[in-house]
């Protein structure tokens, strides 16, 4: 099984590429957790490159779901039971359609920070999502 975090880059949002920052701060705890990271555009043609049959993905995302900004909220991902909870996130969409057309068999956590507006500092979250990795992690090795 690899494991894998995905992070979207999207220039046209106005989230200041939030998960991008947090995965930065967090690059060296990522790589002694094991977990490959890859960013890119959301598009059909990343997702096929990046999500393989089998794999346990991690995909933090932006929300605006009208809780408080900041808030870190996970939400699992299985493709035998999508929920439409993921469509709140930035780029759930395009992510439901590519999981429900493209027949991989995956498992994860899909990892929303609510954005609505500006956040002044990043720390807090970052230690929320990296204690979420970890959490993740150590439960995967039971």
């Amino acid at each position: 099984m690899r494991i894998k975090l995905i992070t979207f880059e999207n220039k046209l949002n106005k989230d200041n590429n939030i998960t991008l920052t947090i995965v930065k701060k967090l690059s060296k705890k990522i790589k002694k957790l094991n977990i490959a990271s890859v960013s890119g555009e959301c598009t059909s043609e990343f997702l096929r490159q990046n999500i393989q049959n089998k794999d346990y993905i991690f995909i933090i995302d932006t929300m605006t779901s009208g809780v408080m900004p900041g808030t870190v909220m996970t939400t699992p991902l299985n493709t035998h039971n999508l929920k439409h909870d993921i469509m709140y996130t930035s780029h759930g969409a395009e992510l439901m359609q590519y999981l429900k057309t493209s027949k991989v068999n995956i498992e994860g956590t899909i990892i929303s920070i609510e954005v609505e507006t500006p956040i002044n500092s990043l720390d807090g979250i970052c230690k929320e999502v990296y204690e979420i990795l970890s959490t993740s992690i150590k439960d995967l090795k039971k």
